[in-house]
């Protein structure tokens, strides 16, 4: 795990704990609230604060990628008017400020997922590979039923 990594795990961390709530939560399929807020906001900063893609942002969150589509419409419009929320959302971009100021760069879970996609990706390739030797050989087992049920007929057509 690279330095960035750990220092982008770190900021989760922390975010969680300061809105007292965990990351499971966060991931999970639970609706509360509190908890669709913190995942809005998480989305929200990962995509506009850390310049992770919208399908990276989706992933560390356990969502679509148009969810995060949606934050980033939805929590511009709710800071406005809902004041619990605007508090929500200043908490986590200082702190995202706090880890900027202190020279820390957020590149490398982009980076991870980069290469954990080649690697699917390869391993894609490859099963694909196999399927298509296993297909090859099925048809030319085919070819031999249909040739042997055809000399079969033969021969019960000369025997008959």
């Amino acid at each position: 795990m690279s330095n960035t990594d750990k220092t982008l795990e770190q900021y989760i961390n922390d975010y969680c704990q300061t809105l007292d709530v965990k990351f499971t939560e966060i991931t999970s399929s639970k609706r509360t609230r509190h908890l669709a807020d913190c995942r809005a906001i998480l989305g929200y900063i990962l995509i506009t604060k850390f310049h992770i893609s919208l399908t990276n942002a989706g992933k560390v969150l356990n969502r679509h990628h148009s969810s995060i589509i949606h934050y980033r419409k939805l929590v511009p419009e709710t800071a406005k008017y809902d004041i619990v929320f605007k508090e929500m959302l200043d908490k986590a971009i200082s702190l995202h400020k706090s880890y900027q100021d202190s020279g820390v760069r957020f590149q490398g879970l982009q980076d991870r997922f980069l290469i954990s996609n080649k690697e699917l990706r390869n391993k894609l390739l490859k099963l694909r590979e196999e399927m298509n030797i296993d297909r090859v050989t099925i048809i030319k087992l085919q070819e031999k039923i249909e040739s042997l049920e055809q000399e079969l007929r033969c021969v019960k057509y000369n025997y008959a």
